[in-house]
Parts: C-alpha cells; sequence; structure tokens
C-alpha cells in the first residue's frame, strides 16, 4: 500500500493503516525534506516499511518500483508504474499528487481521494488504461466489517477506532505538531502552513492555556 503525501493526512492515514492493519506493508512518498524525516520518525512509532521522497528528475518512481516490485514505463514527465501498489491513499489534495497517486497505482488496483481535490487537470489516463477504481471519502460513520488489528472490532464508528490509534501513540504529537500558537497569533497561525516548504508546517494548533496565563 502506498500513501501519496506525508502532511497531517498522510500521516494520520499511515498511523490508521498500520493500526488497523499490522501486516499490511505501507509505503508513504513525501513532497518534503521535513515531511519525509516526520514519516521516518512515525514510522518508528507505527511501523511504516518505507519512506521515499518527491524528486524532480523521477527518481521516486524509480524507488517505488523497486518496493513494489513493479517496473517503470513511460518518459520523462510521464512516468508510470506497472503492477505498482494495489492500493494508494492520495493524501494532498493537489492535481500533481492525484496523477502520482493514479501513476503508481497497480492495475485493476484502488485509489482513495483522502486529500480533498477540487477542481483541478489530472492525467486520466492511467484510469482506463490500468482499469483503475478511484473512489472518495469524507464521513464518519459506524463499520460493520472488522480488521485484524487495535480498534478493529465490528460495529465500531470510525470517530472510536480513531482515538483507539492516537491513544495507542501510533500519530505522536512531538512528530507532527510542528507549530503552537495562542489564539491572539490566529493570524500567524493561519499563514504558517500556507507554505509548508518554507514553514515545515505540518500540523499548527492552539494553545489555549496561553491565553489563560
Amino acid at each position: 500500500m502506498l500513501v501519496v503525501g506525508a502532511g497531517i493526512i498522510g500521516l494520520a492515514s499511515l498511523a490508521a493503516l498500520k493500526g488497523l492493519f499490522p501486516d499490511c506493508p505501507v509505503t508513504v512518498l513525501a513532497r518534503h525534506r521535513h515531511q519525509a524525516a516526520a514519516a521516518a520518525a512515525a514510522a518508528a512509532a507505527c511501523g511504516a516499511d518505507h519512506v521515499a521522497l518527491t524528486d524532480p528528475t523521477s527518481a521516486d518512481f524509480e524507488q517505488l518500483a523497486q518496493i513494489a516490485g513493479a517496473r517503470v514505463v513511460g518518459r520523462k514527465a510521464n512516468l508510470m508504474l506497472m503492477s505498482g501498489f494495489p492500493y494508494v491513499v492520495e493524501a494532498v489534495g493537489a492535481a500533481q499528487s492525484v496523477t502520482e497517486a493514479l501513476r503508481t497505482v497497480a492495475p485493476r488496483g484502488t485509489v482513495l481521494l483522502l486529500g480533498a481535490a477540487g477542481v483541478s487537470e489530472v492525467d486520466l489516463t492511467p484510469i482506463w488504461y490500468k482499469e483503475v477504481a478511484l473512489v472518495g471519502s469524507i464521513d464518519h460513520t459506524v463499520d460493520s466489517r472488522s480488521a485484524p488489528g487495535l480498534a478493529g472490532g465490528p460495529d465500531r464508528h470510525s470517530v472510536d477506532r480513531a482515538l483507539d490509534v492516537l491513544a495507542a501513540g501510533l500519530l505522536p504529537p512531538d512528530v507532527v505538531v510542528t507549530h503552537e500558537f495562542s489564539l491572539a497569533q490566529y493570524r500567524d497561525a493561519v499563514e504558517t502552513p500556507i507554505d509548508r516548504g518554507e514553514s515545515r508546517a505540518i500540523k499548527v494548533v492552539f494553545r489555549l492555556q496561553s491565553v489563560l496565563s
């Protein structure tokens, strides 16, 4: 399984996957170096198998192909994995990350759009070329099925499963919380994650005790 994106959505996806399906190999593809470092730190907590970094020369496709036992086809900016990952979680929402998810998924595999992608220009070729299933997810619900890991019992609400994953320490706050602000600093808090490459932000939080003290 591949998670495209190592921001807070991607790291939370990693934690959930390794919590619910501990024996499932998970690879994380990060956009920025600080995200890759965070993913590696989170991997130590929840057991991610591989962390790759997006490369402008497309060297990441060669690395992902080696991990998945696949081969790279295409030229220059139009590379694609044949075989690839059977299940890919797109956890960014940007056009490039959606395209990467589609290009790295295995034939007849599934791409889950978790990054809330909107109107954008995406290469849809892999959908028909590899007969890919593209699905979305947003709401919480009671899941009647079970999973082999923690919080995996049947008939549990997804919020309860998420709380169990957090309680197990699979999403370490010292890794994902990179910036803290008081409510009075709300402008700085909003501006900080806009350019994650510059600010190195992953999760920005407000600390109410700063106001009370």
